[in-house]
């Protein structure tokens, strides 16, 4: 078993405005109302990046700039690590349409952003971000798997690192075949030891296969079940809720022998 510790979080998805809203939300405390959602205009890009930044990078960027206000860390200096499942598929989209053009029609603009760090490098260039970053894709395990990359990073490194994780919807035709059902994106600070009044430790371990944590609320459970960033949903609800009981988070797909345990308790 491996314990971490959760300095800062924050959230951003249909009615999970951030982490306060959530947090009252995943508490019972309010609701559950999924909306129309857009992340908005990253702050910290200047004009020409905010014009050339996707869907998807302002997702990423937009949650992670709220964290910053939220963490006493500067989080330019930390290692990072973004997940999420399948990039940026509108762009995916774009270019591959082009591809089946004659001449040379791929955009520069598009190919700039096809690659799968591009959130994390519109992220060193907004931030002036000076930390390693590592971006990675597992699939629907995408955010354990960062959870876990992140977590291997603070041990190693003995250094807090910043983990986001976020998902943007794909486009008609790639939506048919990878169904993601609305934009989601988490972020936090992770840390080998105890980080101001309100952190949280997280005791992780592999143990033998159980059956995924889900959420009792129909829409929020469809929302965790519909994007792979949203998985970190009943996590984020034991943190909300101060709970010790343990979460099972899927290591794979299907076929896996283990499962991820996560349990949680106030530093």
């Amino acid at each position: 078993m491996k314990t971490l510790f959760v300095e800062a979080l924050e959230v951003l998805g249909p009615g999970l405005s951030g982490w306060d809203e959530a947090a009252a939300t995943l508490r019972g405390e309010k609701r559950y109302a999924p909306c129309e959602f857009e992340a908005g205009e990253p702050e910290m890009l200047a004009p020409n990046e905010r014009r050339r930044a996707t869907a998807a990078i302002r997702l990423a960027l937009r949650v992670t700039e709220q964290l910053a206000k939220r963490s006493s860390l500067d989080l330019a200096a930390l290692p990072s690590v973004f997940a999420s499942s399948a990039g940026d598929l509108h762009v995916t989209d774009r270019v591959c349409v082009a591809l089946g053009r004659p001449g040379v029609p791929v955009s520069p603009f598009h190919f700039h952003n096809i690659v799968h760090n591009a959130s994390a490098g519109y992220w060193s260039i907004g931030a002036h971000a000076c930390g390693g970053s590592t971006s990675l894709s597992a699939g629907e395990t995408t955010f354990v798997a960062g959870l876990l990359e992140a977590g291997c990073l603070v041990l190693t490194e003995r250094a807090p690192v910043l983990f986001v994780c976020y998902e943007q919807p794909a486009p008609a035709p790639i939506g048919a075949h990878l169904p993601i059902v609305a934009p989601f994106a988490a972020a936090m600070t992770i840390h080998r030891e105890r980080a101001g009044p309100d952190c949280f430790a997280m005791h992780i371990e592999h143990v033998a296969r159980r059956d995924v944590t889900a959420m009792a609320d129909d829409a929020l459970e469809r929302l965790r079940s519909g994007n792979a960033a949203a998985r970190a949903l009943p996590l984020l609800a034991r943190l909300a809720c101060r709970s010790d009981e343990r979460v099972f988070l899927a290591t794979a797909p299907e076929g896996a022998r283990t499962s991820v345990a996560i349990h949680v308790e106030p530093a």
